[in-house]
């Protein structure tokens, strides 16, 4: 599943995006505009039994956002935590490898987002109590997508989104972009 949120070509410079990724079985993923504010341009949900390899899809979004007038300039991998079940962890590891894979393949940088880092700076205030259920985090996380975005996203698309503006601020603030100022 896959949706453009911002069909329309853009002239002139293109617009850095990035791209978040959630992964797992089911992995929700967004791209978003590198700004201040940043802005959720694409999103999807992406499950692994059923669907090509991360790589085909990143060379498809890479095709898309291009055409659009944007230019996905790296891939931000949500980390993993290593909870009760080590099995499960490895599980969501070899499926973040083939993420960093595909972003390798398209040339793109890559770096591993810690979730507790992104969770504090973006939810903070919309979940109750220091260690919240993931249950509360994904529900909070859809929350703030719906009204930061003004539209309904999948749990999984909607915590990349929310990671996504998390990683977009921290390019902006790193400088790693021309022109790019905090």
């Amino acid at each position: 599943m896959k949706e453009m949120l911002t069909r329309e070509a853009r002239p002139g410079k293109p617009t850095p995006v990035i791209l978040a990724v959630d992964p797992g079985g089911t992995a929700g993923w967004a791209v978003m505009t590198v700004e201040r504010n940043p802005k959720l341009v694409m999103w999807g949900v992406f499950k692994f039994q059923a669907q090509a390899t991360p790589t085909a899809l990143v060379s498809e979004i890479l095709h898309e956002v291009g055409a659009s007038g944007y230019k996905l300039v790296s891939v931000h991998i949500e980390d993993q935590y290593v909870g009760v079940n080590p099995q499960s962890a490895l599980k969501v590891g070899r499926k973040a490898g083939r993420w960093e894979e595909a972003a390798d393949v398209a040339k793109l940088p890559f770096s591993y987002i810690n979730p507790q880092s992104w969770q504090h700076k973006t939810l903070k205030g919309l979940i109750r109590g220091r260690s919240p259920k993931r249950a509360a985090r994904k529900a909070a996380a859809a929350m703030y997508a719906r009204a930061a975005w003004k539209c309904d996203l999948p749990e999984d698309a909607a915590d990349a989104a929310c990671m996504g503006r998390y990683a977009a601020i921290l390019v902006i603030e790193a400088g790693v972009l021309e022109g790019a100022s905090a």
